[in-house]
């Protein structure tokens, strides 16, 4: 058996992404709403790649959106490391939860739909990630990306899907900035247009912080 940050591994096997699949099941069993039902909201701060700023707001249990700060590009390169920080973690109980995402503008998105056997649902992100070449321009290891759930078809026996991306050149000046100021890590990677908000999608894949369900049951 072998022990890493991240993966766990017993005689060649993968546990790390069986037992990812095995969750992945129970949500799909799971009444729509039922985690949202037992779960307080973990604390999260959103970015949002305005241009060439980068606006920093706060949202409270209720949803509510306060901006703390709006940085262009000439005061990110100056700003000090950790300078935002406080502003960030104000009235947060939980600063280890703090789920900050950052948020690139709809015009910097790759989105293409795709139409997959019903069987792929379980594992989509690895079947989408072969096609990344053919989808867009670039191979995957070029993109960070998300593959959404539209419709299932279980008579034709299908799923349709949306592979959401961006350039890894694109984002990671903005995350690095936005972890540089803050001095957290950025957990979620996400899109918003003017017309339909925020977007429920992360293209890192999963989340980098965890948000500690145990403790918001």
């Amino acid at each position: 058996m072998r022990f890493e940050v991240g993966n766990l591994q017993l005689f060649g096997f993968d546990l790390s992404a069986l037992f990812q699949r095995w969750l992945r099941g129970i949500r799909d069993i799971m009444p729509a709403g039922l985690g949202a039902a037992f779960l307080r909201p973990a604390p999260s701060v959103e970015a949002r790649v305005m241009g060439q700023q980068l606006d920093i707001i706060q949202v409270d249990a209720t949803g509510r959106r306060t901006v703390v700060a709006s940085l262009g590009e000439d005061a990110l390169d100056i700003a000090l490391d950790n300078s935002l920080r406080a502003d960030v973690i104000r009235n947060i109980k939980s600063p280890s939860m703090l789920q900050v995402q950052l948020l690139m503008p709809e015009p910097q998105i790759m989105r293409r739909t795709l139409t997959l056997p019903y069987q792929a649902r379980h594992n989509l992100r690895d079947i989408v990630a072969y096609q990344a070449s053919r989808l867009t321009p670039f191979g995957v290891d070029k993109l960070f990306f998300d593959v959404q759930l539209l419709r299932e078809n279980r008579e034709l026996g299908t799923i349709e899907v949306e592979f959401v991306a961006v350039l890894k050149t694109v984002a990671q000046p903005w995350v690095d900035h936005l972890e540089r100021l803050t001095g957290c890590t950025v957990s979620c990677l996400g899109v918003y247009s003017n017309e339909e908000g925020v977007q429920p999608c992360n293209l890192f894949g999963q989340p980098r912080v965890s948000g500690q369900w145990w403790r918001r049951l």
